[in-house]
């Protein structure tokens, strides 16, 4: 039942599924689970192409909204810039704080500008987003009305799943926060509390 719930949620809903493409390994091509979303389209200019995936099972196949969580780090292994459209086999798939602002975001706002690969701004320490466990939310600890009128990501930082990434905030960020960085950028830069990126390299 949960499953079909959830089913329903990313048919008819303001819910975004997340999707991984890879950009490395072109000699082992991915291709699990059912992708979806992204639209037939020429790769923009500077976008990344993907060699494969990871996706979601069948029973999701009808969702509307799906993000990309794949990401590139620099040759230092340090993760600076994350790509907002990524071409795969004729299509075009946007990142995941993309798709949520197209999906969820406040439509009267202009969209912010944007190129295909972006530099993380991370311009807020790790402790200034609100989290909330998962043990809390399911024991009812979350606080009344604190998801009401947000974006909000779901998701896990297990080290078992390898979702640790170096950044310029810590040697072993939690992936997760790393998409709720750039969305918060693009939320700012949408409602003008940020300045439009300078013209050039990322």
């Amino acid at each position: 039942d949960g499953d079909m719930r959830l089913a329903m949620l990313a048919s008819h809903g303001p819910l975004v599924l997340a999707q991984m493409f890879d950009y490395v390994h072109a000699d082992k091509r991915l291709a699990g689970g059912h992708l979806v979303g992204g639209v037939s389209a020429a790769a923009p200019a500077g976008a990344m192409t993907a060699h494969g995936y990871l996706a979601n099972h069948a029973g999701l196949a009808q969702a509307r909204h799906a993000g990309n969580i794949g990401v590139l780090p620099d040759a230092d292994g340090t993760l600076r810039r994350l790509s907002m459209l990524t071409a795969y086999q004729g299509r075009v798939y946007p990142s995941l704080s993309l798709a949520l602002l197209q999906c969820c975001g406040a439509n009267s706002a202009t969209p912010p500008a944007l190129r295909s690969v972006e530099r993380i701004p991370y311009a807020r320490h790790w402790d200034a987003y609100e989290v909330v466990k998962a043990a809390d939310l399911l024991a009812g600890h979350m606080p009344p009305g604190m998801a009401r009128d947000r974006l909000v990501l779901i998701g896990s930082s297990s080290l078992s799943i390898g979702d640790r990434i170096a950044t310029p905030l810590g040697a072993s960020s939690p992936g997760l926060l790393v998409h709720a960085s750039m969305l918060g950028s693009l939320l700012d830069r949408q409602q003008g509390l940020a300045p439009q990126p300078m013209p050039g390299k990322t």
